[in-house]
């Protein structure tokens, strides 16, 4: 499938196509045009285990989300998340990761990239990223935390260490919105004294 056709398929980020109007009440669903300036994305199957201690982080931070900040919570990444990823300043991806007990959350900065082969699934931020780049034109600066789990069964239980990492997860992502937020009034302050 080609990019043109991809965009056919796709909302834009004036917020026009498929799917759009019926997503527009809810403003963290999927496809639609984020009004806030970071968008935290948390993603993971809830029957597996920690795999879904994404979700929970960006659940805790949903239930008082800091100003200019939108949360969305999904079982996978899919294309349709682009246009929203392209209508932010700041995307923030929070998953799991298999580790040992003692380890600890990972931050990782992230740059766009193919995905191959084409696929209605996205297995990872980084293609989700090149989507929103070659559909959209625009490609926010991105975060992926990665939460430390042991477990990935079916169930629906965290571990302890994936229960620990969203503790340490939540303020990972506190100080990364933080930056970002103070980098852009920096620049703001430049632009209005040059």
């Amino acid at each position: 499938m080609s990019n043109k056709d991809l965009r056919l398929l796709l909302p834009s980020p004036q917020g026009e196509g498929p799917g759009v109007r019926a997503m527009q009440s809810h403003p963290t669903q999927v496809g639609q045009v984020i009004q806030s300036s970071i968008l935290i994305v948390g993603f993971g199957s809830s029957l597996r285990s920690d795999d879904w201690v994404g979700r929970r982080v960006v659940e805790a931070i949903a239930r008082n989300p800091p100003p200019g900040v939108s949360t969305l919570c999904v079982h996978q990444l899919t294309p349709e998340l682009a246009c929203s990823i392209a209508s932010v300043s700041l995307a923030i991806f929070v998953d799991a990761y298999p580790a040992d007990p003692a380890a600890s959350v990972q931050t990782i900065a992230l740059e766009p990239r193919s995905p191959q082969p084409y696929n209605s699934h996205i297995s990872e931020p980084r293609s989700l990223l090149f989507l929103a780049e070659q559909l959209y034109g625009h490609c926010p600066p991105a975060w992926w935390i990665l939460v430390p789990g042991v477990n990935f069964a079916l169930g629906d239980r965290l571990s302890e260490t994936a229960q620990q990492g969203v503790v340490e997860a939540i303020d990972v992502v506190a100080k990364a919105i933080e930056t970002h937020q103070r980098e852009k009034q920096n620049l703001i302050r430049d632009r209005s004294s040059g």
